[in-house]
This record gives C-alpha cells, sequence and structure tokens, in this order.
C-alpha cells in the first residue's frame, strides 16, 4: 500500500499506544523508520530514522544487519515501548550476511547491510541488500545473491550483476526473467522464495 505522501509501507504494527513503521520513497531512494506514540488521543513520532545514514558505532559485526540493530536500539532507548511492534529477530538473516562478510582471507567488516528483502526455503535464500558503512556515509551498489545452506552454512550461489551491468542485459533487468532463469540453473531453489512481498 501507499500513502498520499508517495511512500510503501514495508512494516506497520501498532500495540497499544505505540506504533513501530518502516516505508520506503516510491520513485526515489529514502528510507525512513519512525517509533510513534499516541498520547491524548493524537499520534506523536517519538524517533525518526533514516536507515541508511544513522552511525552504528557498537562494531560491526553487531551492525551487521542494520535493520536488526536498528530494532535493539530503539527497544534500549525506549524501553517503555511494547517489544513486539518490532519485526521477529531472524538469526538466518544475520547468517547470511556473516557468509557476505567472511571470505577466504577472513573476514572484512568493509560494510554492513541493510536488508531490503529476504525470504529462505528448502535450505536456499535470496537477500536483497543495500550496503553501506558503519559511519552512514559510504554506500556501496545493492547486493542481491541467492545462497544455499550446505553443511550448516550458507554458500553463495548467485550474485545478481548490479547497475548497468543488469540494466543492459533483458535477461536481468526484468525480475521474472531473471528468477526464471535462476531456477532453471538451480531447479533445487524453491521458486516462492522470489516472490515480493510487502515486509519480509
Amino acid at each position: 500500500m501507499t500513502t498520499p505522501s508517495g511512500f510503501f509501507v514495508d512494516w506497520m504494527k501498532i500495540k497499544g499506544s505505540w506504533a513501530w513503521v518502516e516505508v520506503h520513497g516510491e520513485n526515489y531512494r529514502l528510507r525512513l523508520c519512525g517509533l510513534l506514540q499516541k498520547d491524548k488521543g493524537a499520534w506523536q513520532v517519538a524517533a525518526l530514522v533514516r536507515p541508511d545514514a544513522v552511525v552504528c558505532a557498537e562494531g560491526p559485526e553487531l551492525c551487521l544487519d542494520l535493520r536488526h540493530w536498528l530494532h535493539v536500539a530503539m527497544q534500549r532507548t525506549f524501553p517503555q515501548a511494547t517489544f513486539n511492534i518490532f519485526p521477529q529477530d531472524d538469526s538466518e538473516c544475520r547468517a547470511v550476511l556473516r557468509a557476505f562478510a567472511f571470505n577466504q582471507k577472513g573476514p572484512d567488516f568493509s560494510f554492513i547491510f541493510l536488508v531490503t528483502y529476504f525470504r529462505t526455503g528448502n535450505n536456499w535464500a535470496w537477500i536483497e541488500t543495500e550496503p553501506r558503512s558503519t559511519d552512514g556515509l559510504g554506500v556501496s551498489e545493492p547486493v542481491d545473491a541467492l545462497l544455499e545452506k550446505v553443511q550448516g552454512k550458507w554458500v553463495v550461489r548467485e550474485f545478481r550483476p548490479c547497475c548497468g551491468d543488469c540494466a543492459d542485459n533483458p535477461d536481468c533487468a526484468d525480475d521474472t526473467r531473471y528468477y526464471q532463469m535462476l531456477k532453471q540453473k538451480y531447479p533445487l531453489a524453491p521458486a516462492d522464495i522470489f516472490t515480493k512481498r510487502a515486509s519480509h
């Protein structure tokens, strides 16, 4: 769904007098997260954050899944807020991100990740992320990947080409065609992990 201001709502949950909302811009790259409190019948913004610019100073491994870290930070800052307004913790998502960070040369925490889509099924996962630095100043190209869980560890099977490399290739630029190509190449990967949803 969309709001009148041109935002898509990725997550919204209201519990009692508290609400947590996550939105992204309809035609431009802007994400906002807000904690709201109802006071005397009117909703007031308790905290408003741009996750692509927030500073995460607790070390890159703790901040690796920036969205999860933000939920934890909000609960710590506003302990009176109802905890279950936030999305449930997904340890598998952080395990997938660790697979990005740990390469053949050892761990590389140059970037942390804002996860915009994540879904698993039958030991396969599809993830879409926006990498950035812990200080919020450095932003990298989006990273989308198909992973398989092998002997308890997530292994990257395919990175989707980005930006011009994808836009110039019709089989990559069109989501449906790209996912069909992945299904042909990796027939064991369940088709529904690629299904877009309003939230994850």
